[in-house]
């Protein structure tokens, strides 16, 4: 029989709302019956802080937020930074380049959520040429990385089609000495493509250990669920890795078992499971 999961990480974005970006009764329901139990339950999105502290909210949780792919995390009593992977500025600077080589204005995130900074968009223009996707408060137009003093780049994005953004991504990935990590991902019914590149330190189940650590859980006693390519380094890294029924394949391999899409209620479906211990 395997430990009692203590420490429970969800992904938002297909996991947690459902396709119309919803949180369902029964999946609210579940979560508040996981907490009750005892168990820390966290989100773990590649959203940044400001957009997924609401969420957390709303889905009754009030622990962390493990941020942007796992570079940071925050504490929801007091929005603090607990840990953070920050990326390494001249790796930063080179993925920039490459991005603008491309025709596309990257986007810096930055730990400043205290600041209303969360990120830069560079551009030579006055404004921005392109906004794809939620753009929502706290950034600024900038020609050149600004960090300012007290922050750290979490993670370097461009927005637009994969067929675009694919050849950025295999220069990026060539800038070699494990300075990056970097993917493609499509966020669930989003009309667009993104490109996001960080510290290799970084990763959803990196910082999931980190924060059982943090909280006195052992690795085994940690549980995730995902569906998406940033995903899979926290269905790996946890004692038991769960996989949406909407989730890509890379995914589903990495699971300990696969639940229901998110449209059926997958993640109470695997909430359930974990707290009768049938895993």
């Amino acid at each position: 029989m395997r430990p009692k999961c203590k420490l429970l990480a969800v992904d938002i974005d297909g996991t947690l709302l459902d396709p119309a970006g919803r949180l369902s009764p029964r999946v609210r329901a579940a979560v508040d019956k996981a907490c009750a139990a005892g168990v820390t339950v966290v989100v773990a999105t590649g959203r940044r802080y400001r957009t997924s502290r609401a969420i957390a909210e709303d889905a009754g949780l009030s622990s962390y937020v493990i941020c942007q792919h796992g570079t940071h995390i925050r504490r929801m009593s007091d929005d603090s930074l607990v840990w953070s992977a920050p990326f390494e500025k001249d790796a930063a600077r080179a993925v920039v380049e490459v991005m603008i080589e491309h025709g596309f204005e990257p986007r810096v995130f930055l730990d400043g959520f205290d600041r209303e900074m969360d990120f830069l968009i560079i551009t030579g223009l006055p404004q921005p040429k392109e906004m794809f996707g939620y753009t929502g408060t706290a950034w600024r137009v900038a020609k050149e990385i600004e960090v300012p003093d007290g922050m750290a780049i979490m993670v370097v994005a461009s927005f637009g089609g994969v067929d675009a953004l694919e050849p950025a991504l295999d220069e990026i990935r060539a800038l070699g000495g494990g300075r990056v990590t970097a993917h493609v991902i499509n966020p669930p019914g989003a009309p667009y493509w993104c490109l996001e590149a960080m510290s290799p330190r970084a990763g959803k189940g990196s910082a999931l250990l980190v924060l059982a650590e943090r909280l006195d859980v052992k690795p085994e006693e940690t549980a995730a669920v995902g569906d998406d390519i940033n995903d899979v380094d926290m269905i790996e890294k946890a004692g038991v890795g769960i996989a949406m029924g909407n989730a890509v394949e890379a995914v589903k391999e990495a699971a300990d078992f696969i639940v229901a899409a998110n449209g059926d209620d997958g993640l109470a479906e695997a909430i359930e499971r974990l707290l009768s211990g049938a895993t």
